[in-house]
Formats: structure tokens, sequence, C-alpha cells
């Protein structure tokens, strides 16, 4: 913990982060906020939980390599689209305003690119209910997969293995926000 012109943080690493996904065990940073794991299939996801603010953010973890990492950010709003960041993870690290329940996060954690409207809530919608129980294979024959792969994969100059694990990490990092977000239109199997 630190203090910061009379503000106290908590910094989290990455490291910090995997060992609640790996336990699913949250971390309570105090009665108003926290951080758990997110739900999903065949992605190391967090989201942080503030009643404070009424408000979750969330984070995918993808290692390519052990110098070259990704990381998606949401605020969960599917209309303002989602943050990637190029950093090693275990450089990645956000703190938290105990106080606000807030995350900041540096400026100088890895290179970070927004795409603002790649995807819209309505087709994040219909994707994830269309492909929640889909394999890897079925979700890359579809459009939404060569829209991903194009505006995303393309643009940060991935190409083979490393474009599709970045795409499908996206892909369902997206579902596993939406149906947080929307339980009760999550398919059953």
């Amino acid at each position: 913990m630190s203090v910061e012109k009379g503000v106290w943080l908590m910094i989290f690493t990455y490291d910090v982060l995997k060992d609640v996904i790996s336990t699913g065990k949250p971390i309570i940073i105090n009665e108003q906020s926290q951080i758990q794991k997110l739900m999903a299939d065949k992605i190391a996801a967090i989201k942080f939980v503030s009643k404070i603010k009424n408000e979750h953010e969330y984070y995918c973890f993808l290692e390519l390599n052990p110098g070259k990492g990704i990381v998606f950010s949401s605020d969960g709003n599917t209309f303002d689209g989602f943050s990637v960041f190029q950093i090693p993870l275990s450089e990645f690290y956000f703190d938290v305003d105990v106080d606000k329940g807030i995350i900041g996060i540096e400026d100088g954690v890895g290179n970070e690119t927004d795409f603002l409207d790649l995807f819209t809530g309505p087709s994040i919608g219909e994707f994830s209910r269309k492909y929640h129980h889909a394999s890897d294979e079925e979700i890359m024959h579809g459009n939404t997969y060569e829209m991903t792969d194009r505006y995303l994969g393309d643009y940060l100059g991935f190409e083979g293995e490393d474009a599709q694990k970045l795409n499908l990490t996206l892909l369902r990092f997206l579902m596993a926000v939406y149906f947080d977000q929307n339980p009760a239109s999550k398919p059953v199997k």
C-alpha cells in the first residue's frame, strides 16, 4: 500500500491477480471493493467490483511468451469498447484508490491501444448467445472472428498462432463480460 497526496492506494501486480484466477479466491480490499475471478472458459480473467461506484472493470491476460503479453481491459460497457495493453505480464499492475473504489493504470504500463467502436452492445449479445458453447474452430469460421482478426490482429501486427490466440481470447473475454452483466441471457447446455 502506498500514500500519494493523502490517497491510500493498493497496488496489484499480475502475480497477485494470477493467484485470484488460479485459486478463485477473491481479494477483499474493503467492504466496498474486491477483485474476483471472472468465470469464463479458456481465458484468464478477473473483475474489479466497486460497490461505491456501482461498477465492474474487467481484465483478461494472455501470455504469448515470457516477454510478450496482452492485457484486455473493459469497463463492461459494450458501447465504450475495450483497451489492449501490450506488455510482459510480469510488468503489468494497477492501483486501487481504497477510499473511492476506482482503478488507476499508469501511462507507462505497456503500449495501450483503444478500440472504441469495434463491437456494439447488440452485436456482442448476439455473438455471445450464438457462440457460448462453441469450439475455437466454430468461432474461427464466423464473421465476427474475421472482423476481429482484421481490426485487431492485423492492426496490432500479429500473425499466425499469436493472432489466433489474441482473437479467440478477446472474443471469449467479451462473451464472459457480457454474461457477467447479463446472466439471464446465458444459454444453458
